[in-house]
């Protein structure tokens, strides 16, 4: 069963609307994944990356391999516009940001 928000107050969904920015990005250490092709393929290589997915349409979710302990959100219509920024009008993902290597620029 999703979790419904329809308000901009929602501190999830303002949580989300700071990933659009690499500030919230860094803070937070999570980022939106969108696509149409991306999503679906993300769910079934690294489903274990991923927290929630967001949509706004219960007919966003056919098709997807969803995991069972992927948390499900569906977000009002301007709501979800805001945070696909693309306009892909296909769910979202929230994933963590990988840790990532130092880079050696010494050489």
């Amino acid at each position: 069963m999703p979790h419904l928000i329809e308000s901009p107050q929602n501190p999830h969904f303002k949580r989300w609307r700071a990933l659009l920015e690499s500030r919230g990005m860094k803070k937070q250490q999570q980022f939106l994944l969108s696509g149409r092709k991306t999503v679906p393929e993300a769910l079934v290589r690294y489903p274990e990356r991923f927290q929630a997915l967001l949509f706004c349409r219960e007919e966003q979710l056919a098709g997807l391999s969803l995991p069972s302990e992927l948390a499900l959100y569906q977000l009002a219509r301007p709501l979800f516009n805001e945070l696909d920024v693309i306009g892909t009008n296909a769910p979202l993902l929230v994933g963590d940001l990988p840790e990532l290597a130092q880079a050696d620029l010494t050489q």
